[in-house]
């Protein structure tokens, strides 16, 4: 049982998925790192992960996260569509 995990990197929060975003698909166990040099550079991020059971994919979790910008400081926060 692994998950496979999709993750959209958006550089903005109001168009949605564009060909200038990034899309990462990554089959993985447990967990995924995303590089600062990608967060860095954009503004929303979509994280889906999909159970992968024996050849049969199971929808596990979904996740939105925005950038937040404060005295200098970057923050992840979760966004709720």
């Amino acid at each position: 049982m692994y998950c496979e995990w999709y993750i959209y990197v958006l550089k903005d929060t109001l168009d949605g998925f564009t060909p200038r975003d990034l899309k990462i698909n990554e089959p993985k166990y447990e967990s995924i790192t995303i590089p600062d040099s990608i967060l860095l550079d954009n503004k929303k991020i979509d994280v889906h992960a999909v159970t992968n059971c024996d050849g049969q994919l199971r929808d596990s979790m979904f996740f939105a996260f925005v950038k937040t910008t404060s005295n200098n400081c970057v923050t992840w926060i979760r966004h709720y569509q």
